[in-house]
């Protein structure tokens, strides 16, 4: 229990104790390096801001994460326990979970093979633990591919716990991961789709809910208050590009090279910024040298040092094969710098922000010529940088949003 707590409440029927004052919130996911963790992506920036926001609004908030030696115990007044473990002592714990003396597993989990079920009672001891030591009133995991969602029945039965989806379809890589998806979806209390496209994937892949479904977009922190000043620069136009994971394979950042590598008018006028891992970064610097490209590649920042990166930019570009609703395509808005990429993403975005969001590219369909003319054309039209900002704000902030969760948590909640 929490130092300076005024005593337990009275249980609840089923023996579970809800908070008096503050509800208790167990997050389980990732974050990002400033925080302790070792993957600079959009779910852990989002996960540490989410629980950053809970517990400014009054919630008593914990993270389960995997976390680097000599990380911190707290960061920014919330809780951080360390989901990491030697392979011994995973094994043992799936081993205990799977075959200690406890009530049989269910169906889905005994048709598993020993491997997988070694791997998805290992993560629900971890949340199980976690949930001895802080009691919480609920519980939500991040991704909906979590490994350890089909063990969610093995979890206290009175206590609700959601999930909130990011892209699942995007981590299959079989059969057999759609099965433990939909078996996660049928057992949770409720699960947040980020946008209307993560939800119609849902849809497509057959995933039946038992709880709650609710689209709830990504919130983004406020930057301050930008303008319309010109960029600092060479006065060339400036193009950025930022992606922690899965730079090559998945983001684009190959097909964005060859935009300017195919096109002379777009060489001589723009230069290309790109803020990614170091894999991809000795990829895109000699590729870059090779086609003449003029620009910069830098190594990824914190989560909360991007914004004069974005504020330079003319126009941020992420020609995506496949995203749920991006982060950093909100963080770009919300400095007033307009994106070009993922199709579904920017044309939900420019129903809710107008035609100043940005530009659509479709990269399963598109060339290199193609995005290289979108580029061109958004960095022609450029927008009201103040007010694609404030704009941004007024739909996409957490003072905005973070009510959505509480509705959602309070719904998941009842009997």
């Amino acid at each position: 229990m929490a130092a300076g707590r005024a005593g337990p409440a009275p249980p609840e029927p089923g023996g579970r104790i809800m908070s008096p004052v503050r509800p208790r919130l167990l997050l389980v996911g990732l974050v990002p390096p400033e925080a302790g963790g070792s993957i600079a992506c959009g779910v852990a920036c989002h996960v540490l801001d989410l629980a950053e926001q809970a517990a400014a609004r009054g919630f008593e908030t914990a993270v389960l994460a995997p976390l680097r030696p000599g990380a911190p115990a707290a960061a920014r007044g919330v809780r951080l326990i360390d989901a990491t473990r030697s392979r011994l002592r995973r094994i043992l714990s799936g081993s205990w979970a799977a075959w200690g003396p406890k009530r049989p597993p269910s169906d889905f989990l005994a048709s598993r093979g020993w491997r997988d079920r070694l791997s998805i009672l290992s993560w629900t001891e971890r949340i199980n633990e976690a949930i001895e030591a802080i009691r919480p009133d609920i519980v939500h995991i991040h991704p909906l591919s979590h490994p350890a969602g089909p063990g969610l029945g093995e979890l206290p039965h009175e206590l609700p716990v959601v999930l909130t989806d990011h892209g699942f379809w995007q981590d299959l890589r079989g059969d057999g991961d759609l099965e433990k998806v939909r078996e996660t979806a049928r057992l949770a209390a409720g699960v947040i789709a980020v946008s209307r496209h993560c939800a119609d994937r849902q849809d497509e892949l057959g995933l039946v809910f038992s709880g709650l479904k609710r689209i709830i977009r990504n919130p983004v922190r406020p930057w301050p208050r930008v303008g319309d000043a010109p960029r600092p620069g060479s006065g060339r136009k400036r193009v950025l590009f930022v992606a922690g994971v899965d730079a090559l394979t998945r983001k684009g950042l190959e097909i964005l090279v060859q935009a300017f590598a195919g096109d002379r008018e777009l060489r001589a006028g723009a230069e290309l910024f790109v803020i990614t891992e170091p894999k991809a970064g000795g990829w895109a610097r000699r590729a870059m040298s090779a086609a003449g490209i003029r620009g910069e590649v830098r190594p990824l920042l914190p989560c909360r040092g991007m914004i004069e990166a974005y504020r330079e930019a003319d126009v941020f570009v992420l020609p995506s094969r496949s995203e749920a609703f991006p982060l950093v395509f909100l963080e770009s808005l919300a400095a007033g710098t307009p994106v070009v990429g993922f199709g579904p993403a920017v044309e939900e975005l420019r129903e809710i922000l107008g035609p100043d969001a940005g530009l659509p590219f479709d990269a399963a369909a598109g060339t290199a010529a193609g995005l290289a003319e979108k580029i061109k054309r958004a960095l022609a039209e450029p927008p009201n940088r103040a007010g694609l900002a404030a704009a941004t704000a007024a739909a996409f902030s957490w003072d905005v949003v973070f009510p959505a969760y509480e509705r959602f948590y309070a719904e998941a909640r009842r009997p």
